[in-house]
């Protein structure tokens, strides 16, 4: 936990807050921290900042938040709904790259067990424990849609403006994601099939909702593996055409 996230409510009118959960076990257990330590803290939505602990017991933060936190990469996620172990990792590596947001998705490939899996109730606890990790302050917004084909026809293209680039990341395939020229002030949709990839009939609907296909390049990666290296890659692209990333 490398920035302690408070909440606006949990604010008295002098900054001061009472932490009483896991944020208390961790400052007191894991930091050892002590009355009169400056702590890094971070208003969940707002600015970072440190925090004074003015006690152990109960513990109370007396918090300043005059930071920006890191900047985000302008990405947003398409992707068919992995397992559920596979998701838990998924969330965090999210919050912890920055992602803007995320849509969970139903493939021909998800199981529909999947759906009704415990982890789908404890989204945001996944996500917050990335932005712990991270330095973040801004969770990224989370949604679930059980039906493909009205999703991607009727939703997906009142999502995506019309100077963004929507991206689908197929296998050895296509366009080498690492070749592409991205502007700074292009919003990104990538799109990331479930464990198995995407069927072709799922990626003839995405296209036709403007994604092109990129290669990931020849490896076949685990679905949270393609996001890291994927995200990575497209910040990469955007830095190698600093003219381009300027407009």
């Amino acid at each position: 936990m490398n920035v302690i996230l408070i909440e606006a409510h949990e604010l008295t009118d002098d900054g001061t807050a009472v932490l009483t959960d896991r944020r208390a076990e961790h400052i007191r257990k894991i930091l050892r921290a002590r009355p009169g330590d400056r702590l890094r803290v971070g208003l969940l939505g707002g600015l970072l900042g440190s925090g004074e602990l003015l006690s152990l017991t109960p513990l109370r933060l007396r918090c300043v938040f005059d930071q920006p936190p890191p900047a985000r990469p302008r990405i947003h996620l398409l992707l068919g709904m992995p397992r559920p172990i596979t998701l838990k990792r998924l969330l965090r590596q999210a919050a912890e790259l920055g992602l803007e947001s995320i849509e969970l998705l139903r493939t021909a490939r998800t199981e529909k067990s999947y759906f009704d899996s415990p982890v789908l109730g404890k989204l945001e606890q996944y996500t917050r424990q990335g932005l712990e990790q991270a330095g973040g302050t801004r969770l990224p917004s989370i949604g679930v849609s059980l039906r493909f084909r009205p999703f991607v026809e009727d939703v997906l293209p009142g999502r995506i403006a019309a100077n963004d680039r929507a991206l689908l990341a197929v296998v050895g395939a296509g366009k080498p994601l690492k070749s592409l020229e991205l502007a700074g002030s292009q919003d990104l949709h990538l799109a990331i099939g479930p464990d198995g990839g995407w069927l072709p009939f799922e990626a003839e609907l995405l296209a036709q909702a403007g994604f092109e296909g990129v290669s990931l390049g020849p490896r076949v990666f685990r679905t949270d593996t393609a996001l890291t290296w994927a995200v990575a890659q497209l910040v990469c692209c955007r830095r190698q055409h600093p003219k381009i990333a300027k407009e």
